[in-house]
């Protein structure tokens, strides 16, 4: 299934992605604007909406937020920023 960013993620993702969010996650967002500008991949970064936006050179990606903690989803950001360096073929196959 594509999506607009061009990714093909599962249908979970995508059902994660736009249920309900727990205080938590709602607060998330706020957090990544706070501490994103100090990060190396800022400039592939943006809040939108509900989700963190990383820009790969192969494409545009959309982490899923869920209840994921805030460590994997930065981590997926980073991973993501540098997607032509990514080697794992699990993970190679999922990029546009």
């Amino acid at each position: 299934m594509g999506h607009a960013c061009g990714c093909a993620f599962p249908r979970v993702f995508h059902e994660y992605g736009f249920g309900e969010l727990s205080s938590l996650a709602q607060q998330r967002p706020e957090f990544i604007e706070r501490v994103l500008p100090g990060l190396t991949i800022r400039d592939r970064c943006h809040i939108g909406g509900r989700f963190l936006w990383v820009q790969g050179d192969r494409g545009t990606y959309m982490p899923f937020e869920g209840e994921a903690m805030l460590s994997t989803i930065l981590s997926k950001a980073f991973l993501l920023a540098a997607d032509t360096k990514i080697k794992d073929p699990s993970i190679a196959r999922q990029l546009p």
